[in-house]
C-alpha cells in the first residue's frame, strides 16, 4: 500500500480535508497518547483543518468526533451513497482475487502489481459504468492495469458469482516496473528527465515542486 499511497500524496495535500487526510489526522490523534514523539513529528508536517490550525501540538487537540459530512448524514433516504455507487465493482473484487491467486500459484505472476485485469461485459450500461471508474479501478483491484472491453459473450473469461454479464481474465501487465510505486506501465522510460518512473509518479513529482 505504501508505494501506491506515495503517488497520491500530492493529490491528498491539494485537498486538505479529503477523506484520506481526515483519516490520517484522526488516527494520528488517537495514537498520540501512545506514540507521543512520532505523532508530534507527523503533526508538524501535515496540512491542518480549521479546528487544528490554532493548536501548536497534536496533544492539544480534542478527541476525534464523527464527521457528519463524510458519514453522508446529509443525504436523503433515496439518495445513492458512495458505498452503494461502488458496490458493483466491490462485488467483483473477490472473484478477481481468486483468479489472481490462481495465477500466482502457477507462477505466472508474482505480486498483484505484475497483473492486468481485463473486464469483459456484454451489457452496455455496465460497460459505461466501469468506463466511468477507469482511473480508480487499478487502485480498487490492487493491480497495475485494468482494461474494459465489450464482448458479445462473456464465456471468454470467468464469470463472477454475482454478475453473469461480467467476465474477468488476468494477464501479465505490460510495460516496465516503476521504481517509485512498483506499478507496471507502458509509459516507463518515456520521460527523458525521469526514465524510471511511470506517468502517475511523474505527475506527482511535478505537483510536489
Amino acid at each position: 500500500m505504501y508505494p501506491k499511497m506515495m503517488t497520491r500524496l500530492p493529490e491528498i495535500i491539494a485537498i486538505p480535508m479529503s477523506p484520506k487526510l481526515e483519516i490520517l489526522v484522526k488516527i494520528e490523534n488517537c495514537v498520540a497518547p501512545i506514540f507521543g514523539f512520532t505523532a508530534e513529528e507527523m503533526y508538524s508536517h501535515i496540512p491542518k483543518d480549521k479546528n487544528s490550525q490554532a493548536k501548536e501540538s497534536v496533544h492539544l487537540l480534542a478527541w476525534p468526533q464523527r464527521n457528519a459530512l463524510y458519514a453522508q448524514d446529509n443525504l436523503g433516504r433515496q439518495a445513492v451513497t458512495i458505498e452503494a455507487e461502488l458496490k458493483p465493482v466491490m462485488d467483483l473484487i473477490p472473484d478477481a482475487a481468486k483468479i489472481l491467486e490462481d495465477k500466482r500459484s502457477r507462477g505466472e505472476i508474482g505480486s498483484s502489481f505484475e497483473a492486468k485485469i481485463i473486464l469483459l461485459t456484454n451489457d452496455d450500461f455496465r460497460y459505461k459504468y466501469l468506463e466511468s471508474l477507469r482511473e480508480i479501478l487499478p487502485e480498487l483491484f490492487k493491480v497495475s492495469q485494468v482494461e474494459i472491453n465489450r464482448a458479445e459473450a462473456v464465456a471468454e473469461g470467468k464469470t463472477g458469482s454475482t454478475y453473469q454479464d461480467v467476465a474477468i481474465t488476468v494477464e501479465k501487465a505490460g510495460g516496465k516496473k516503476c521504481v517509485r510505486c512498483w506499478n507496471f506501465s507502458n509509459q516507463v522510460g518515456q520521460s527523458r528527465t525521469h526514465p524510471l518512473i511511470c506517468e502517475r509518479c511523474l505527475k506527482a513529482i511535478k505537483q510536489e515542486r
